[in-house]
């Protein structure tokens, strides 16, 4: 299960409980990227895929992260944005390697039949589970469990830091971004596709653009005309999304850019300084969104969608009406 939401979702929810012990960010990157690293080398990645490979690669993903965090300071501030960071020590660093390396597995275990969390004591996988709803049902609690109390924890962290108003921003900011990310899941690849996921993606994109639109309302950023106007289009956008057809598709896409070019003068405070320049944050995601259209701006979009989150104290209520 290379790379998705679940494994995210699972490192959320479960990183949120323990964060006091372990590196919060290790746990994240460990569940969602270094385990699925191994399918480029075929030797091990049975092996990362077992309890035993927890332990060994869990530990040395610890270090390996450890590592990355001093040497690349810059790591550290970018967590801190979303309030992901804790435990600081290397035994945190090692604890979140194994717990992220076993959550994966664990995770991945009921779906995969090729898999062998045993070995090299067995090469059967006991924990496969044959009916699909069943699985499905269990990974769309976690993914909605976990949303639901990351979501709590950065709009509660946020408040105390930066005020009600911003944490409101960015709450919907990251809403509407992890419905997106959400999104290619409910497409029908082969016939399949998971409705839950599709129905949700949209409904989390709708309620997040809702909740930042509102947040600028409230800062005076944008009037009642282009909160309404901008409101109409996501409603729109999202709706359209459902058909799943490539005309569908295409409009929503158009929609979507529409309403981030109405939004490019209230966000062009968010700033990127770069040597001796700085960068609105949302000209980033404009031109990573008409990119996207040949995939090649979706990594931009992600990302300049993370730095409106990370610099939204930069955001300043208007004196005057809009």
């Amino acid at each position: 299960m290379p790379f998705t939401v679940y494994h995210l979702a699972s490192g959320l929810l479960i990183g949120l409980f323990f964060r006091r012990w372990l590196h919060w960010p290790t746990l994240l990157v460990v569940t969602t990227i270094f385990v699925d690293a191994g399918i480029a080398f075929a030797s091990i990645h049975v092996f990362a895929h077992s309890f035993l490979g927890c332990v060994a690669l869990g530990v040395l993903s610890g270090f390996v992260m450890r590592f990355m965090f001093k040497w690349f300071g810059w790591l550290e501030k970018f967590f801190n944005s979303f309030y992901l960071v804790s435990g600081n020590g290397l035994r945190s660093y090692v604890l979140a390697g194994v717990l992220g390396w076993f959550i994966h597995v664990v995770l991945d275990a009921p779906t995969h039949e090729n898999m062998y969390p045993l070995m090299p004591f067995s090469r059967d996988n006991p924990f496969l589970i044959q009916n699909f709803a069943v699985a499905e049902l269990i990974y769309n609690t976690i993914l909605v469990g976990g949303l639901v109390a990351y979501l709590k924890h950065f709009y509660t962290s946020s408040s105390r830091a930066s005020g009600y108003l911003v944490a409101k921003f960015q709450i919907g900011v990251i809403t509407a971004f992890a419905g997106l990310v959400l999104s290619p899941l409910g497409l029908r690849i082969e016939g399949r596709g998971n409705d839950f996921a599709l129905a949700l993606s949209q409904a989390l994109i709708l309620l997040g653009l809702i909740t930042s639109l509102e947040a600028l309302r409230k800062m005076r950023l944008i009037g009642l005309a282009r909160y309404l106007f901008a409101t109409f289009l996501a409603a729109l956008a999202t709706t359209t999304y459902l058909i799943l057809n490539f005309h569908a598709l295409t409009v929503s896409w158009a929609l979507a850019a529409t309403t981030l070019l109405i939004l490019r003068k209230p966000l062009a405070p968010i700033k990127l300084e770069l040597a001796s320049k700085s960068i609105s944050v949302i000209d980033v995601l404009v031109i990573g969104w008409f990119l996207a259209i040949a995939l090649v701006g979706i990594p931009i979009v992600f990302l300049a969608i993370l730095m409106l989150v990370a610099n939204a104290s930069k955001l300043k209520p208007s004196e005057t009406r809009v």
